[in-house]
């Protein structure tokens, strides 16, 4: 039944899955560019990407998420000191 209306709205032009943001690049692109950096490592670069977040780990004050976009994963850190709690 889901994949019948996915089908329906490819055909009829729609997006199922918009992104509400737009990204920078993929996850793929983000991994070649920066994968040689170590754990920690900090750079002044901002991206914006995209993906289904295929796991979660909250340790409170931080957050760790696996992204997933299509066979690329990458896993972020998410700090509530630096984003604030409703971030």
């Amino acid at each position: 039944m889901r994949h019948a209306k996915y089908e329906r709205m490819l055909a009829g032009g729609v997006d199922p899955y918009p992104v509400g943001h737009p990204r920078t690049a993929s996850l793929a692109q983000i991994r070649a560019r920066f994968g040689h950096l170590e754990a920690d490592a900090v750079t002044a670069e901002r991206v914006a990407v995209t993906g289904r977040v295929v796991r979660v780990r909250d340790f409170g004050g931080l957050c760790f998420a696996v992204l997933q976009e299509g066979d690329a994963q990458l896993q972020v850190m998410l700090a509530a000191d630096r984003l604030g709690r409703d971030g």
